[in-house]
């Protein structure tokens, strides 16, 4: 099981958590885990979400970890279930077409069907193991830090973790000073900063 160590930021109704993990942490490039932004702004922080499993509070230092098999559980559900599904279909339109003499577009129609059918499955299955892929509080290591203000700053863009004073930009907007971990991210709320100032 592997584990890394976090500040938690944000504590949800729904039982999930939003974690600050530093660059050394090897746990910033599990890509399935985590909201990475793609900017380039030399942030070295990255923010996942994770099962909040022993009710965790803001402030907390805590270990998120991974059930062993998560990253091979999500590839089966998301691309070996579909690919199943679109095999069956296929092989039913090939019989299709062995015994009927039909056109291209009616044998691929049980293709399509197989592959949606793949794909609702893997929703239903997702549903069904999600908490098993997902990461999680393992141990809470210390209780209510005080997080530095540094860290409490929120890129509206990406959601990433930004420290002012090393902030690629700044933008002022209805009397609230919105900080940006690159230059993208800052054209991207220039463009239309009523969108991210209100969802965040």
């Amino acid at each position: 099981m592997s584990a890394s160590e976090g500040v938690v930021l944000e504590v949800s109704e729904q039982g999930k958590v939003k974690v600050l993990l530093e660059a050394s942490d090897p746990c910033i490039h599990c890509a399935e885990e985590m909201d990475v932004c793609n900017c380039s702004g030399g942030s070295s922080r990255v923010i996942i979400r994770a099962l909040n499993t022993l009710g965790a509070s803001v402030g907390d230092l805590v270990s998120i970890s991974h059930k062993p098999g998560a990253l091979i559980k999500s590839i089966a559900i998301f691309l070996v279930i579909p690919a199943v599904g679109l095999i069956v279909g296929l092989t039913m339109s090939a019989v299709l077409n062995q015994r009927y003499t039909v056109g291209l577009s009616a044998t691929a129609i049980p293709a399509v069907c197989g592959l949606l059918l793949g794909i609702a499955i893997s929703v239903l299955v997702y549903w069904r193991v999600s908490a098993d892929i997902q990461p999680f509080v393992s141990h809470i290591i210390r209780s209510g830090l005080q997080i530095p203000s540094s860290m409490r700053v929120i890129d509206p863009v990406c959601n990433m973790a930004v420290d002012p004073a090393m902030a690629a930009g700044r933008m002022s907007y209805r009397a609230k000073t919105y900080y940006f971990c690159g230059k993208g991210c800052l054209e991207t709320f220039m463009k239309d900063p009523g969108r991210y100032a209100d969802a965040g």
